[in-house]
């Protein structure tokens, strides 16, 4: 078999000249993102998002994955390149995650990092799927919504969520940031559209009605009201975490998925502050967790979350004396 070799936008093939350019249409390619891994939980998600993917590039779109084999991002895969291999896309992972399948689809990009993959598929597509996955899918749809929310109009994006109860979690936590202030005129509503329905032809209309007409959603972008950094203190590997907006909930979620990814004795320590404000991040763990998503570990494994008063927490401020007054041993 012929080893493919990587390069921006394009792939080569060793032992002979044959040059693929991908057809890189961001209107036209649609981001399908979630689980690598089949669990029987997932199993109407994979049959759903096999059938819309098949529509998809049946109306002449092209479905861009990681190229993983099994789950949701097999069940994209294996719809698109039934139908056309060339409609089949992945940016894949260097050095490779070793499921990947090279054979069916066409490689456009590679990335050396998730956080650049995140980046390459926000470039390639404005429209994406965000379906039931693990701590990796939970960073993925966080950090798009933090770049669509800082980003606005430069680069506009259409999310869909797909699931009702596997992301009743994270609706919460988006509506808590709403109504808190941390996303300014901004509506949870108008950061993403949840699909709590699994209704094929509903979804595959939207997307087509929205794929010429993402300019137009409303999106309040006044800098005022977008965080510079995010709301965390660090101490050598502990992290506290405290009430704050889209870019602390991206990173939030960042450092749980390298907790879950990292061994136990290099894993950073995790402190969740405000049991009421990361309430919906905390059940959304639990609900991946329920549904095999999380593998082995358990959300208590990958955070701690802390009630408020526990270290003298206000809502909206840091406190100065963290390391002095906490009641819990942080190891600081």
């Amino acid at each position: 078999m012929l080893k493919p070799f990587c390069f921006p936008n394009l792939i080569t093939f060793k032992g002979n000249s044959d040059v693929k350019k991908a057809d890189l249409n961001r209107n036209k390619t649609i981001t399908i993102l979630g689980s690598s891994r089949s669990t029987e939980a997932l199993k109407p998600y994979e049959t759903f998002i096999y059938d819309v993917s098949s529509e998809l590039v049946r109306k002449g779109n092209t479905i861009l994955t990681g190229n993983g084999k099994f789950g949701i991002m097999g069940a994209a895969y294996k719809a698109a390149k039934e139908i056309e291999k060339n409609r089949n896309q992945a940016i894949i992972m260097i050095p490779p995650y070793g499921d990947e399948d090279f054979e069916n689809c066409v490689v456009i990009d590679k990335a050396k990092s998730e956080d650049e993959r995140i980046i390459k598929f926000d470039y390639s597509s404005k429209i994406k799927l965000i379906n039931p996955g693990g701590a990796a899918t939970l960073k993925e749809f966080t950090s798009f919504i933090e770049r669509k929310y800082s980003r606005g109009k430069n680069l506009p994006s259409k999310l869909y969520l797909i699931g009702d109860k596997p992301f009743i979690g994270m609706r919460e936590q988006i509506k808590t940031l709403e109504d808190h202030g941390y996303l300014g005129q901004t509506k949870a509503e108008d950061l993403y559209s949840p699909v709590k329905t699994l209704d094929k032809v509903a979804l595959v209309n939207d997307i087509l009605r929205n794929q010429d007409n993402v300019f137009a959603e409303k999106i309040d972008l006044l800098n005022k009201n977008s965080e510079k950094n995010a709301n965390i203190t660090k101490h050598k590997n502990n992290y506290l975490i405290f009430p704050g907006g889209l870019k602390t909930l991206k990173r939030a979620v960042s450092l749980i998925t390298a907790a879950q990814y990292t061994k136990n004795n290099e894993k950073p320590n995790i402190f969740l502050v405000g049991k009421d404000f990361y309430a919906g991040l905390d059940k959304q763990y639990h609900d991946c967790s329920n549904m095999g998503l999380l593998g082995k570990k358990k959300p208590e494994d990958l955070y701690t979350l802390i009630d408020k008063n526990e270290i003298g927490f206000t809502d909206l401020t840091v406190p100065k004396n963290i390391y002095t007054a906490s009641k819990i041993n942080l190891g600081f």
